[in-house]
């Protein structure tokens, strides 16, 4: 799913322009990232939650060279148990 298939879908199902869709669109997920990028966790009830996790600086290699990777944030999501159990199971040869 990109994007453009979220706006069609709520423009569709809210009976609303896709302009208004995207607007709010636009506006949910600008939020989400407004409250990470203050360390804020989100939490969406039967979705499931955002946080940030602090990966340590270490030293990576590509190609025969090392290379120093610093510190950074990363964003978890973690999916609540309402959309766990909307989940399909694994296939046995998933795990390739």
């Amino acid at each position: 799913m990109t994007k453009t298939d979220l706006i069609d879908g709520l423009a569709g199902e809210a009976n609303l322009t896709k302009v208004f869709a995207k607007a709010c669109i636009d506006y949910a997920l600008g939020t989400v990232a407004d409250a990470l990028a203050r360390g804020e966790p989100v939490h969406l009830a039967g979705f499931g939650n955002f946080d940030l996790r602090l990966k340590e600086a270490r030293t990576g290699k590509t190609f025969g060279r090392a290379f120093d990777r610093p510190a950074h944030h990363v964003v978890r999501f973690r999916a609540a148990k309402a959309l766990a159990e909307r989940l399909p199971a694994p296939t046995p040869d998933a795990a390739a």
